[in-house]
């Protein structure tokens, strides 16, 4: 026989637990924005340092 009490203790952990995961998502979006963000930065300083000193070159003879 299931006993209703060890059945709702076990909904409210599940129920717990599924809130919990949900909030501790809310910190990773804000670190993979962090992540996308430098990663953006890293590629234009790249294209802008690679801009700046390797030109293209024209070869005269």
């Amino acid at each position: 026989m299931i006993n209703l009490k060890d059945n709702n203790s076990l909904v409210k952990k599940i129920g717990f637990l599924f809130i919990l995961a949900i909030l501790l998502q809310i910190p990773m979006f804000f670190i993979n924005r962090i992540i996308d963000e430098r990663d953006y930065s890293y590629r234009n300083m790249t294209e802008e340092i690679g801009n700046e000193w390797g030109r293209k070159q024209t070869i005269a003879g």
